[in-house]
């Protein structure tokens, strides 16, 4: 039947389900093998560690039990469950069925994510889009995601994360990850980058990214460039807006691209490249979002002349009512 999972659900024992919905599934089965199509799976690593060997619906999964991990072959082997869990895109049941492609509207405009940490999703722009008329998919880094086919997505969004765009060795799906990003803008895929995002937008499209000389962490004010006042999607922003600031690093301008943004601290806050744009700040950001950034992020509210304390933070909060109507202003016209 047509549905979603509405909460994190355990099952046990052999069969076959068939999960829709953008929760968890904690799986315990008997059984070390779990066939299903890879684009609707990613292993979760607890407490067993998950190969995924990718291939041709159906796929499938290899559970190594952890360290430890004994089995008496005198007895029954489904006594000894490998536990795991996997994470599932927005489709409803019936989509998941084996050999069927879930169904889509195809008058319906496709906008993609890419979130890099937990504490850092797009905020108010998943609801915006869908009022508008969106569909709206996620791929979670952390988790493991798979990237979709680039040619079914019509938007791109890059979200932050305290990752650099050259730690590739702690993080290897940023590489496939800036391959994406780069095939996008060859398609003409406009791609939105949101702090970290915008640097790997920049860098993509040949700037440098480097440490900047300080850190700027809380709300500190922006100034528009002169060239900022004929672009299409910020020319009738106010001269100086304070929107929320959450980086170490910089980037150059890439060649041919237009700066929008700066602050005294850091040049570059803004760029525009034709239908692609870059923020290295936070006009998306909720008070909600921002509490879980200071619990994930506090060790980084170290005493400097631009980084705020965790208390002026939280007391600044109010104004991000005033970014999100930016925000909406930047993003509907970007969705055009």
């Amino acid at each position: 039947p047509h549905g979603s999972l509405t909460a994190e659900q355990s099952i046990s024992g052999p069969g076959t389900f068939h999960p829709g919905g953008s929760h968890r599934l904690i799986l315990a089965h008997p059984s070390p093998q779990w066939f299903i199509s890879p684009r609707f799976i990613s292993p979760r690593l607890s407490p067993a560690s998950v190969v995924h060997s990718p291939g041709f619906p159906p796929c499938r999964l290899s559970v190594i039990p952890p360290p430890g991990f004994t089995s008496a072959s005198s007895e029954p082997s489904a006594v000894y469950f490998c536990f795991f869990a996997i994470r599932l895109p927005l489709f409803p049941l019936s989509d998941c069925l084996p050999g069927e492609a879930p169904e889509k509207n195809e008058a319906m405009p496709s906008l993609h994510i890419i979130q890099h940490v937990p504490f850092e999703p797009a905020g108010i722009l998943p609801d915006l889009a869908r009022r508008r008329g969106w569909s709206v998919s996620v791929t979670e880094q952390f988790s493991g995601d798979m990237l979709p086919q680039v040619e079914k997505i019509d938007r791109l969004i890059v979200m932050g994360g305290p990752m650099g765009t050259k730690d590739e060795a702690e993080f290897p799906y940023l590489t496939a990850e800036k391959a994406f990003i780069r095939a996008a803008i060859a398609r003409g895929t406009p791609v939105l980058g949101i702090c970290l995002g915008a640097q790997l937008l920049a860098e993509t499209l040949g700037a440098t990214v480097r440490p900047n000389g300080q850190k700027e962490i809380g709300f500190f004010s922006v100034q528009k460039t002169d060239a900022a006042r004929s672009s299409r999607f910020f020319a009738d922003f106010p001269d100086t807006f304070t929107p929320l600031h959450w980086h170490g690093d910089t980037f150059s301008l890439p060649d041919g691209a237009t700066q929008i943004a700066r602050t005294d601290v850091c040049e570059q806050q803004a760029f525009e490249f034709g239908p692609h744009i870059g923020l290295q700040f936070h006009l998306e950001m909720t008070p909600e979002l921002l509490a879980g950034l200071i619990e994930n992020a506090r060790y980084e509210l170290v005493a400097a002349p631009f980084i705020m304390s965790e208390a002026e933070l939280k007391e600044k909060a109010g104004l991000l009512k005033d970014a999100h109507a930016l925000m909406v202003r930047l993003f509907e016209r970007w969705l055009e």
